[in-house]
This record gives C-alpha cells, structure tokens and sequence, in this order.
C-alpha cells in the first residue's frame, strides 16, 4: 500500500465554512470561473466546445424506435409537434460557430406556454437530478404564475439524461406518456417522487404504477416502455446536448442567455425583464454556450474582490488529501464525485499522464474536494474514501472506487461493497466498518459538498489549477497548456 502519497491534514467533525466566499461577497471572477468558462484565458479551450462535465451518461440502453409526438401539460399548455420521421436532427451550427436559439427550439419537442410568447426558455434537465426536481417543485411555478399564464414566457424542455439508467429510463416513460398527450403530467409525477417523497426509484415497475395513477392506457404505455420504443431519441438527445457544452444539469437558455443551476427565483425574473427588454433577440441569436466577458457591470465592490491566490490559498486550506510534493509550483483542486463517469474518466485516463509528467517531478501537487452530487451511493462513497483515510490510504481507495467505475463499468456503492473494497486494500475491517457504519464522515461530506455548490462548482468533475478555472474530463494537453503556461511565469 503507497501510504507515502496521503498527505491528511487533521480532520475535524465538520469541515470548515467557505463563507468568506460566500455569495454574499464572492468574487463575480470566481462565479465565472466556476460555473462555465474559468479565467479570461480558457475562453479559448471552452469554445473549442470541450465541456463534458458530469453528470455523464451511462451506457446506452437498446436502440428502439424514435417517434416524435406533440404534448401537453395538465393544464392544457401548448405543445409543438416534431415531424416523426426525424426526431432529434442533428444541429448544424451557424457560421457564428454556435447554434441558435431558432435551432435549439426546432429540436425541442415538448413545451408548456404560449407559443408565441416574446420569451423562450429551454431547460436541459435530468428526472434524476436533485437540483433539476428543486427547480421544478419550488422555481417553476413562480414563472408560471408571473410569465407563462400572462403569455410572456413558453418553457421548453430537452433531456439530459446523465445520471445512470434510472436517468434514461425516467426520460423514455416521459415520451411514453408524451404518446397519450401527458408529458407534462408525467412530468409533474416524477418531480413529485423525488423533491415531495425523496425518492428516485425509477424502475421500469415503479414508471409503470405512475401511468397507471395518472390514468393513461396502461398496456400502450407498458409496451412502449418495454420495447425502448424512445430509448434511441434519449440516447441521442443526450449526446447533442453534451456537445453543446451542456456539462451539467439544470441548465436553462433563456431567449440564447445561459444560466447553470437551479438558480433563485429572483434571477430568472432579472433574466426574462432583460429580454422582455429588448436586451436580447430571439430570433436567430447565437445561444451563449459561455459566459459573457468581463465587461459585464460587477455587483460587488472592485476593493472587496479576491484573487486567484487569496482562492488558492482557502481551498488549500481547506483540502485534506493531496499527493505530490507540498511545495510544488503548480497546485490543482478536483471538485469530483465518485459516482461521476467523467470523474472516473478523468482519474483512469488523464491523471496518470498528470502523475508521471509532473506530480512524479515535483512540479504539481493535486488536491481532492468532495463534491457528492449523485446520490446515496455518491455519499456513501465519499465517506468510506474518509474511513480509509483513517488508515492512510485515502488514495488507495479512491483508486478502487475509479476502477470500479472505470474499469469493471459498476458503481454499486453499497455499503457491502464499500467493505469489500477495504478488506482487498488490507485496511482493518473492524475499524474500517464502524467508521461507516456510525457515519463518523456524513456530516463532512454533506457540509463539503454543500460549500462546494455554494461556490458556484455544479458539474465534475471541475478543476482549480492555480485559480484557473476548468470543467470536464479533458484531455491531457488540456491540462498540459495550462500547466506549462503557468510554469512560464
């Protein structure tokens, strides 16, 4: 066992607050950097149309049929129909280089609200996400009360269906219903089981009693789901919306503008009069896949905003695991879930190449932050990772848990299998277990987490390499441009 590359600060019961970064007065840099295109110079990398972030998807579920059906909501909102002889065309970007909202509206099948409605917003979402079913239990009926009764506003929606098979599964029984008119009732319901019941059992019998409860012709919709009838259309929408930059899910286009999270109330009003404005033309308008550059007004004051060393410095501080050599020039955070496809992607592929260039030489030294956005086996993962950490071999096990994902392509993070992983480490098993068992990390792990998406970080993996922003599973060169940039200075 390599204990030489677990360098663990002491842990404390709970980890210490980010809220000297909080938003409240966290640099409107560091929010850019954060949720989309990083420092001034990677505009350049994230045009290039490299955000994989996760939220990555499974393997494909069996290729069916792909119909394409109008829909409406419960409430007798509109719907566009989709020619079915081609449901999900592929995007073909303007010469700007970047679709346009007009072609993203084309592709999107179901919508609730007026169709001629001066604001569109589209939102690329996953049934399994827990800050997608936020929004749509605590955000959306806001807009529809304010601007979809009014006529102002029709909301579209695409899948992105990135976290697993239930993902998949949930957005095919989604377009089943669509087949009988009910893709917003069925929509509705699914949002219901996870943000009102906890709970996002999205078997193929549990999507089934869901029909049957919102009274649709059962043996249509069964046979729909067991054929995959739409399992080719979810597949496919899935990967165009990924090679938009879609890296993370909620993410809402609101008349071309982007906004990532299930953001307050407030900013989507603050959004929508902007375009209500004029600020913003719909037709034709290149979507903004990045954020827009500085010379945005700042809210906050200039005197009050950080630096990218005063950041380093706090995460740093706040980081327990690192491996390299502490007084390496160069210093990389990974905000990662171990749950996460392009996490694992990252880890097997990408930071051995890290590793042996420039870990092994004393030139970088990386860090890992929790950031457990994928559920109870996310959570749980991320505490066994911990327990192991009492015994010196935090790497170890991370190790494990990417080869597990990476390698043997499970992530069954039961707390039977998190065990097991221990005792093929050698770690002590009686230790190991109650650590997990009594949830001795639970609360560090939630309280990171939490501080993490507080900072604005909503997809992994995401990266700080010497306060420099970047998201997603890139390639090695990636990282090695920015490295070897920083190293020149």
């Amino acid at each position: 066992m390599d204990n030489q590359r677990d360098q663990n600060f002491s842990k404390p019961d709970s980890v210490a607050s980010f809220s000297s970064l909080g938003s409240e007065n966290k640099p409107r840099w560091l929010r850019l950097m954060l949720i989309g295109i990083g420092m001034a110079g990677l505009v350049s990398l994230f045009m290039a149309g490299l955000l994989t972030g996760c939220t990555g998807r499974p393997e494909a579920p069996p290729a069916g049929s792909a119909g394409a059906t109008p829909s409406t909501g419960a409430t007798g909102s509109q719907a566009t129909a989709r020619p079915a002889a081609d449901p999900t065309p592929s995007p073909e970007p303007p010469d700007s280089g970047g679709p346009t909202m007009d072609t993203i509206i084309a592709q999107t099948r179901h919508f609730q609200g007026d169709l001629n409605a001066p604001v569109t917003i589209i939102e690329f979402s996953d049934f399994q996400c827990p800050y997608c079913s936020r929004f749509s239990h605590e955000t959306l009926p806001l807009l529809k009360e304010q601007y979809l009764k009014p006529g102002i506003v029709r909301i579209g929606y695409r899948h992105a269906a990135y976290q697993g098979e239930g993902s998949f599964l949930a957005a095919e029984a989604s377009e089943c219903a669509a087949d009988q008119n009910a893709f917003w009732d069925y929509h509705d319901r699914l949002i219901h089981r996870l943000a009102v019941e906890g709970k996002r059992d999205f078997t193929s019998e549990t999507l089934k009693q869901f029909a049957a409860e919102l009274g649709l012709d059962s043996e249509t919709f069964n046979a729909c789901l067991d054929e995959g009838k739409y399992a080719e259309l979810v597949r496919s929408e899935t990967e165009q919306l990924q090679s938009l930059g879609v890296s993370g899910t909620p993410t809402f286009l609101i008349n071309g503008k982007r906004l990532i999270g299930a953001q307050p109330f407030e900013l989507f009003q603050q959004t929508i009069d902007a375009a209500r404005n004029g600020e913003r033309d719909p037709s034709n308008m290149a979507v903004e896949m990045e954020e827009e550059e500085e010379e945005q007004p700042l809210t906050e004051d200039p005197a009050a905003l950080g630096s990218p060393e005063e950041l380093m410095a706090m995460l740093t501080e706040r980081t327990r695991h690192f491996q390299g050599d502490p007084n390496a020039p160069i210093t990389i955070i990974e905000f990662s879930d171990f749950q996460c496809p392009f996490c694992s992607r990252f880890s097997a592929e990408t930071a051995p190449k890290i590793q042996a260039q420039y870990v092994e030489t004393g030139l970088v030294r990386m860090g890992y932050l929790h950031a457990a956005y994928q559920g109870e086996g996310s959570f749980l993962a991320a505490e066994a990772s911990e327990c192991a950490a009492d015994q010196n071999a935090f790497w170890d096990y991370h190790d494990r848990l990417v080869h597990r994902l990476a390698v043997e392509g499970k992530r069954d993070f039961t707390s039977e299998t998190l065990k097991q992983f221990a005792v093929e480490l050698g770690l002590d098993p009686e230790t190991f277990n109650a650590c997990l068992d009594e949830g001795k990390y639970a609360e560090l792990v939630q309280n990171e987490t939490q501080e993490v998406h507080q900072l604005g970080v909503t997809g992994t993996p995401t990266f700080i390499i010497n306060g420099k922003g970047i998201r997603g599973a890139q390639p090695f060169e990636v990282f090695e441009q920015i490295i070897d940039s920083e190293l020149e200075e």
